[in-house]
């Protein structure tokens, strides 16, 4: 994207620039850290082997850095592999696998992981023997372990490179470069393969390491603490043989006196005799004097009758209280070393120590055991006293009477320490095969020596090489068999996908050009029924086409006419408009636009269906298309509304006989359903170019004009005139009012009397309402009753007419006035709503009226529009006890039929038949007619717009109920009707 960088913009450009920067140098940071934590954290397996991880990072910054940062990170990453293993080849071998790598992608792209695998194979593995065996003298089967571990674990750590590199946002934190959302499918399969085989076998081999390790220490412990229960048996056995047959010589004595007797030297000498181990035994008196010895002479030739024997010698610490004693080792010959220990048994003679049985025994017999107990294995016995000398030992290389030891750095003592981490500090592989397991073990409390049993690895070595040979063998072929059942998947699978995607891209476009498609084949079922409904559907959409350029005209034609009467639509309206008006201006000629509007559809469209308004809409489209000169055109542009378009108008004439050839279709009544209907339209005229120059302009003022019409009784058609913008202003004006006079109360309510007709009193008032304006002035009904209704602000304002006229109502009342009835019209709107009778009842009680106190009227109109719900409704009005009208009676269409299921008082004679009622028979027969229907049906008859006695005379003498018109009163405010009330009272009085 290129930016300006200079002012103000310069330093946004270079805080920008600046802001990638820092965004890489921290990533490089990261991955250089996880690099360097991922081989200090490594997990050992065997001795020298290790699993490392830094070489996922080192890889990673390989492909988003380059070459150079990425071989910059691998020898800094890889000198901790000196740590672990104390030689520096692994850093060469590491380093050369990043350089392969980066050269690979370079140059020839593709799997990272495939290049990874083909550097192990070819160079990496050889590499390593080569280098290990030379200068480091590894055995063979060092070198395929360590081979095979670094393929495996530098492919696993490739791979894992793989994933942060395509399935991570690193790519845009690092290059500032937008993923893509979708991932291939040959990546998918090969990441889902390898990685599941990779990861499966890597966790599997370090749990089978450790349940390896696991198994060899088990079976060390089981086999040590065997020879360990039977070599101390054996031991304690030796000893306790020895000391009881101390006891008993001292026994035998205890019952002599303590002094030389041929029997006592007899029985000393059949005890030394049979047990071979005494190099010598002794009965010495409390000075210390042998009174008995078996050797009876010495090793000089001299009798040892006699001679002296201190027991400090032997035992340093030991107080014979009647308690045996063990001397420390020490020799026992002067010519050559004999290792031997002391024994001493103290002589009880009443309860008195007389002297002691002392016991030198050779401890050279103590190895001929110890080798049978290990019945000629590996393991090595030793005992060693309490100062660490050695007593014995099947060691050959352990000097008897020196002192024990060995390199600690070799020394397992806890064979419950043989696992990964011990495994680990002993980083050398070839350390195993001089490491010991130690185990030492007292062998009793009488006897303060100790058992050392040392258990050798180097045995085990070979057994765990070929166990982690076997598994890094298997690891290693899994892993190449994987890669290459992804390869065949790739051709077999992905290929074919993507030959199928590269053939149908821009399918249709081929198709319809007639190109040849060379459709791929596939092995698998799904995919080739995949490739053959592509060519089922290609073949579809070739026989298609031809049909979608047949059907693009029928769409056109949809998208200009009108479904139902076929009459060009708005859409078509407008384009054939600007056409015509720039034919004028070229041709300064005239436009004439007529807006149509059918007068009262909307009643017969909801009292008699919708069915019968669509046929109707038909055959007036039938007709004005039939009246029509070749060059004007009708339009639908919606519901009951049409235009006439009329180019080339020169003279206002002609507009006068178009308009008037248009209302003469409307003459006829039309025949639909076996009902005759009859239907006029109101039309607006409008003439470019001084009506305006543009269409939406010259539409709006049509429109204005149409309305006009309606206003001057409908049937006409009207011109535009500036003056109508000003009666459309002021019905906004109206509009915009209308909601403040609510909130601000502005209607007022006068009432015009309601009179019996036999007796002229009067019996009841209708409330009608005014609107007193402080902007407006005083605004009559005609002038925002049909406003309200088309805003629906109607049924607020028809609310409070009926709160105002109850609550005025009790007023009178109250005021002691003859109880009258009040009648409020309710508009068509304000009857259908459903909550009309609750608020009737809530105002009702709010203004503590009687019901039959209020009457409610509803025009003819009003009540047919929903027969069922009108029934309902005037069911529970009546059911409240309030008295029901209908209004302007006579107007309506077949209003008959359903009169008798209306629970209705009174029927109000519309003024309209009343005004001419002595001058026009028809209106005098219609008028007789309602009055003797009324009587029929047992209803009141109110008569409207009472103007003459004449007329007064005559509904009397028909028999009418209650007059209702000016020649009695004109609507009054609440104070006057009260004045008019009283002024009728009195005037009654007085008669």
């Amino acid at each position: 994207m290129n930016i300006y960088c200079g002012g103000l913009y310069m330093v946004n450009c270079e805080k920008s620039d600046s802001l990638k920067h820092i965004k890489k140098y921290i990533a490089f940071i990261v991955l250089l850290s996880l690099g360097m934590v991922g081989n200090y954290a490594s997990i050992p397996l065997y001795m020298g082997v290790d699993y490392i991880f830094g070489s996922i990072f080192v890889i990673t910054i390989l492909y988003f850095y380059g070459l150079k940062l990425g071989l910059a990170a691998s020898i800094l990453v890889n000198v901790f592999t000196y740590r672990l293993w104390h030689h520096p080849y692994a850093i060469i071998i590491f380093t050369l696998e990043i350089v392969f790598i980066g050269v690979a992608i370079k140059r020839k792209g593709n799997s990272i992981i495939f290049w990874d695998s083909l550097y192990w194979l070819v160079i990496g593995g050889p590499l390593s023997a080569i280098i290990y065996h030379s200068f480091l003298g590894y055995s063979s089967l060092d070198l395929v372990l360590i081979i095979l571990k670094d393929s495996v674990n530098g492919i696993f750590n490739t791979f894992c490179a793989n994933l942060i590199i395509f399935y991570t946002p690193l790519e845009k934190i690092i290059l500032d470069r937008k993923k893509e959302k979708s991932i291939s499918l040959n990546k998918m399969i090969f990441s889902l393969i390898v990685g599941s085989v990779i990861v499966y076998n890597m966790i599997i081999n370090v749990i089978n390491t450790r349940d390896y390790l696991i198994k060899i220490r088990d079976g060390i412990k089981g086999e040590t603490q065997s020879l360990i229960n039977m070599s101390t048996y054996n031991i304690n056995s030796w000893y306790t043989q020895y000391s009881n047959a101390l006891n008993i010589l001292g026994q035998r004595t205890s019952y002599t006196d303590i002094k030389y007797s041929n029997e006592l030297q007899q029985y000393t000498s059949i005890v030394q005799s049979s047990l071979p181990a005494f190099y010598g035994l002794y009965i010495v008196d409390l000075q210390g004097k042998v009174v008995a010895a078996s050797p009876r002479i010495n090793e000089h030739g001299v009798s040892n009758i006699g001679t002296y024997i201190r027991t400090e010698d032997y035992f340093k610490n030991a107080e014979f209280a009647g308690m045996m004693a063990v001397s420390d080792t020490f020799t026992a010959s002067k010519n050559y070393t004999l290792p031997a220990v002391a024994i001493g048994i103290p002589i009880i003679k009443n309860n008195k120590v007389e002297g002691n049985v002392i016991g030198i025994i050779n401890l050279n017999y103590i190895p001929i055991s110890l080798k049978e107990d290990k019945n000629h294995r590996h393991i090595n016995i030793t005992i060693i006293n309490k100062n660490n000398s050695v007593i014995a030992s099947t060691d050959n290389s352990v000097k008897v009477m020196g002192k024990l030891s060995w390199d600690s750095s070799l020394i397992i003592d806890n064979i419950d320490h043989l696992n990964l981490e011990s495994i680990k500090e002993l980083s050398d592989m070839r350390t195993l095969e001089k490491s010991i397991y130690v185990q030492r073990y007292n062998i009793s409390r009488r006897l303060p020596w100790k058992l050392i049993m040392q258990v050798p690895l180097d045995e085990y070595k070979e057994g765990m090489q070929q166990y982690y040979i076997k598994n890094f063998s298997i690891t290693f072929l899994v892993i190449i068999s994987s890669l290459l059942i992804t390869i065949v998947l790739d051709k077999v699978i992905s290929y074919p996908i993507f030959q199928l995607a590269k053939v149908t891209t821009h399918l249709p476009s081929k198709i319809f050009k007639e190109e040849i498609i060379e459709w791929p084949g596939s092995i698998i079922k799904e995919i080739d029924l995949l490739i053959n409904n592509f060519k089922a559907t290609s073949k579809i959409l070739k026989e298609n086409f031809k049909d979608i350029q047949d059907s693009n005209l029928e769409l056109k034609y949809i998208a200009n006419y009108d479904y139902l009467t076929r009459l060009p639509n708005r859409t078509l309206f407008k384009t054939e408009l600007d056409k015509a008006l720039d034919t004028a201006k070229k041709n300064n000629s005239k436009v004439a636009l007529m807006f149509l509007d059918l007068d009262r559809f909307k009643v017969i469209n909801d009292t008699l269906g919708h069915n019968v308004g669509d046929n109707l809409l038909k055959e007036v489209s039938k007709r004005l298309h039939g009246v029509l000169d070749e060059e004007e055109i009708i339009f639908r542009i919606g519901g009951d509304e049409f235009i006439l378009l009329a180019p080339n108008i020169n003279e206002t004439e002609k507009v006068n006989k178009v308009a008037s050839k248009i209302l003469g279709v409307f003459r006829e009544p039309y025949l639909l359903s076996g009902q005759e209907l009859n239907i006029t339209t109101s039309i607006g005229i409008a003439i470019f170019p001084q009506d305006g120059e543009e269409g939406e302009v010259l539409l709006t003022n049509a429109d204005i004009a149409m309305y006009r019409a309606k206003e001057k009784g409908k049937n006409n058609y009207q011109f535009y005139n500036i003056g109508m913008n000003k009666l459309s202003l002021e019905q906004f004006k109206i509009e915009n009012s209308l909601r403040k006079a609510l909130e601000n109360d502005e209607f007022i309510l006068y009432y015009q009397p309601r009179i019996e007709a036999d007796t002229e009193k009067i019996i009841g008032a209708e409330a009608l309402i005014r609107w007193n304006s402080p902007e407006l002035g005083m605004v009559t009904p005609d002038k925002f009753i049909s406003i309200a209704e088309e805003t629906g602000l109607i049924v607020s304002i028809g609310e409070l007419i009926i709160r105002k006229a109850c609550k005025q109502n009790r007023i009178w009342h109250d005021m002691g006035l003859d109880e009258i009835r009040v009648s409020v019209n309710l508009s068509a709107l304000q009857f259908s709503q459903q909550d009309l009778v609750e608020k009737i009842e809530k105002i009702l009680k709010e203004t503590n009226l009687e019901p039959k106190w209020l009457e409610v009227e509803i025009t003819e109109g009003t009540a047919i529009r929903n027969i069922k719900f009108t029934i309902y409704m005037l069911e529970k009005l009546k059911a409240m006890g309030i008295k029901i009208s209908l209004d302007d009676f006579g107007t309506g269409f077949s209003s008959l039929n359903y009169l008798k299921n209306f629970k209705i008082d009174t029927l109000k004679i519309d003024s309209s038949f009343v005004r001419d009622i002595n001058e026009d028979a028809k209106n005098t027969a219609i008028v007789s007619s309602i009055i003797n229907l009324a009587k029929s049906l047992n209803l009141n008859v109110t008569a409207e717009g009472v103007e003459t006695k004449e007329q007064l005379s005559f509904l009397k003498t028909n028999g009418c109920d209650e007059i209702q018109g000016y020649l009695f009163s004109k609507p009054l405010p609440p104070e006057k009707f009260e004045k008019y009330v009283k002024e009728q009272i009195m005037k009654n009085k007085l008669e």
